[in-house]
């Protein structure tokens, strides 16, 4: 495969990099470090664990209820919204109000039929009486679908000849809906029980909790001519208030037994939806919290169709295990638009989740800083649902909190990791700013800021490379600082502040690992100014993730990371790196020119083999680069141990394969470097010993 140099600085002077000559004492080396994956060390990447349910319940008519959950995705249940009886909440007035003459005001909503309040119709015209009940409450509703008022009312006249008039009108807030437009009359009313069914709510058109205990009913009045009397009479005003009616289906006990904790999960539901009038949502439970992942919705889904909602976090803490997984449910809820129609049909194939195997958390155990935090230590408890406050200083300087001491057990060499922070932030002439810090060296996650984010939301900041020599190890992730700095803008005027961090933490992918590429034995004389590579490996057991650059050509001062290009499908990483300013020196000694993250995709066995490998000096006489003679040193990746064949099991083949090589060494036809286990060069009893212990291992 044919590659140019990738460094600008190489191509231009590419002529000339063959006629110099410069003797070195001492050849460079350049290498990679051989690396032996035991199996309690690392996995390769498996796909996801899929769990299913096992059981179901539901109040909505189901056929087939456990075609849900069959792990058959051509057999389906069948969920009809057929119509339900409307249950009807009674909901009164507690208070009156109006410019209107009123006898016994509060018989108007007492709950006695007989009982009555007296409006006198005696103003002057064209002047209006007005009596109005009011405050309108139900301690248990929760949702509304519709709202009746009912009225038992009368109007008598009182003198014979006049002529007065009514009218009735509903408010909520400051606006009004006509419920009896204006009514003149010479003639008595006789006693009647109005109902007006299904009114629109007079502001958007949708009824909620806080409508309902808003509601005014407003009676006006007025005479013709000042002789005339006449006495309206409200016996009970009341609203039926209808909550909607609610179907459920559910798929509950998911319970895989390969699963510890992980932040989110994937939930999948192949289904069918024909809504006319009616419309559905769904819903994650465990115990008695609900995360909605399809809100209402009265749109058709014709087509079966696989739907897949991501990242969906656990209820109550916001971190999944075993135990939520085994109490989680999968609710189907349905309901009944209008009344009249019975036309909603839901097919459920199939419902299930997908947890990604888990990587590798590391969570803060300390804070610090400047700022001022109301519980500081909610931060890192472990819980999504609770939050530290951080306040705002009272001058422009920037304060900060710090979480800090982040710690696993289990963390190798990595190049990058993610950082993740669940956070909101609402304020006015304040910003605000998220940064990495290890040491004396930062890295912005979040450049300051002064948009708002109201909502709290998991931001995610990935492939973060260590700031100090590009390696994550344990040292480094123990002194990591995640910093949160917010200062005010101004130093006078009015201003507004909250910033929430609920939860923050580092992670690192289980079947990831790094290997360097170093340099060793540069001479002062003959300083390195620039280098280059291309790596091979074995695709069909290792996927390179990212090339970083290492910390050795950077002492030089400002480089050029020229980037890197990675083939998985042939197997090769190309990168290329070179200093800024070629006069002020090059670096000289040994250290890591560049980190490769690699991830695991099988059990087997990859060399790393080096070619157009390029080092270059620089002669100073003639201004010109000049390439470093140097000798290059592969380095081999194994998992499992004891596999010589590479096809992912230990066996009398392998025990076979060391046999014909046993006694030989690097150079010898006969020699194996994969028989070689410890890769010292031989193949002799180690080598034996680790074949023989991994024996039957796969």
């Amino acid at each position: 495969m044919k590659k140019g140099l990738v460094l600008s600085i190489l191509l231009i002077l590419t002529l000339t990099l063959f006629s110099a000559n410069v003797t070195q004492a001492v050849d460079p080396d350049v290498s990679i470090q051989p690396r032996l994956i035991q199996d309690e060390q690392m996995k390769p990447g498996d796909p996801p664990l899929e769990s299913h349910p096992t059981a179901h319940q539901y109040t909505a008519p189901v056929t087939n209820p456990a075609n849900a959950y069959d792990n058959n995705q051509m057999t389906y249940s069948l969920t009809n919204v057929t119509q339900q009886p409307y249950p009807s909440l009674y909901c009164r007035p507690t208070a009156n109000s109006g410019n209107a003459t009123v006898s016994n005001a509060a018989y108007a909503y007492d709950t006695i039929l007989n009982s009555f309040a007296s409006i006198d119709v005696r103003q002057v015209t064209p002047s209006l009486t007005q009596f109005s009940v009011q405050t309108f409450n139900t301690t248990v509703l929760t949702a509304v679908s519709s709202v009746d008022i009912k009225m038992k009312y009368n109007l008598t006249i009182d003198s014979a000849g006049s002529n007065c008039s009514y009218k009735i009108l509903l408010y909520v807030g400051t606006k009004s809906l006509v419920l009896q437009d204006r009514v003149w009359t010479n003639t008595s009313v006789t006693t009647i029980q109005g109902t007006w069914t299904a009114v629109t709510e007079p502001n958007d058109g949708v009824w909620n909790r806080t409508d309902v205990g808003n509601i005014r009913i407003s009676f006006v009045t007025q005479r013709s001519k000042t002789s005339d009397r006449a006495t309206f009479r409200v016996f009970e005003v009341w609203a039926l208030v209808y909550p909607p009616t609610i179907r459920y289906f559910d798929v509950r006990t998911f319970s895989p037994t390969e699963i510890s904790s992980f932040s989110y999960l994937n939930v999948k539901m192949n289904y069918t939806a024909i809504i006319g009038k009616s419309s559905y949502r769904i819903l994650i439970s465990v115990g008695s919290a609900n995360t909605t992942v399809q809100n209402w919705i009265d749109v058709s889904q014709i087509n079966p169709n696989v739907v897949t909602w991501e990242r969906v976090a656990e209820p109550n803490d916001g971190w999944w295990n075993q135990t939520d997984l085994s109490n989680m449910k999968i609710i189907i809820e349905t309901q009944k638009i209008e009344s009249d129609f019975n036309n909603g049909e839901l097919y459920i194939y199939e419902a299930w989740v997908t947890v990604d195997h888990p990587t590798v958390n590391s969570y803060p155990s300390a804070h610090g800083g400047t700022a001022t935090v109301t519980n500081p230590t909610r931060a890192y408890d472990k819980n999504q649902m609770t939050y530290a406050s951080i306040s705002a200083p009272a001058t422009t300087t920037w304060v900060y909190f710090t979480l800090q001491s982040f710690n696993t057990t289990t963390l190798k060499e990595y190049t990058t990791i993610n950082i993740q922070m669940k956070y909101n932030f609402t304020a006015w002439r304040c910003q605000y700013n998220i940064y990495l810090q290890i040491g004396s060296k930062t890295r912005d996650l979040k450049p300051a800021t002064s948009v708002n984010q109201t909502t709290p939301i998991v931001a995610t900041w990935t492939g973060i490379c260590e700031p100090n020599d590009g390696t994550w190890n344990q040292s480094d992730l123990t002194n990591m600082q995640v910093r949160v700095a917010v200062r005010r803008t101004l130093t006078t005027g009015g201003y507004s502040f909250g910033f929430r961090e609920y939860e923050t933490w580092a992670t690192i992918p289980e079947a990831s690992f790094t290997v360097r590429v170093n340099v060793s034995g540069v001479l002062i004389s003959a300083r390195l100014y620039a280098w280059q590579f291309n790596l091979t490996f074995n695709p069909a057991v290792l996927q390179a993730v990212i090339v970083s650059e290492g910390p050795f050509l950077k002492q030089a001062g400002v480089t050029n990371f020229a980037g890197y290009t990675i083939s998985n499908t042939a197997g090769w990483v190309f990168a290329g790196c070179a200093v800024d300013d070629w006069f002020g020196g090059g670096v000289y000694g040994s250290g890591a020119l560049a980190t490769i993250t690699f991830q695991a995709i099988a059990k087997g066995n990859s060399m790393f083999n080096f070619t157009d490998t390029q080092l270059r000096s620089f002669d100073e006489v003639n201004e010109v680069p000049v390439p470093l003679a140097h000798t290059r040193s592969p380095g081999w990746f194994q998992y499992l141990a004891g596999d010589v064949n590479g096809d992912a099991k230990v066996n009398v083949t392998d025990l076979h394969l060391l046999g014909r090589a046993y006694g030989t060494t690097s150079g010898n036809p006969k020699y194996n470097v994969n028989a070689d286990q410890d890769k010292d060069g031989d193949v002799d009893r180690d080598d034996l010993i680790t074949v023989r212990s991994h024996y039957g291992a796969t």
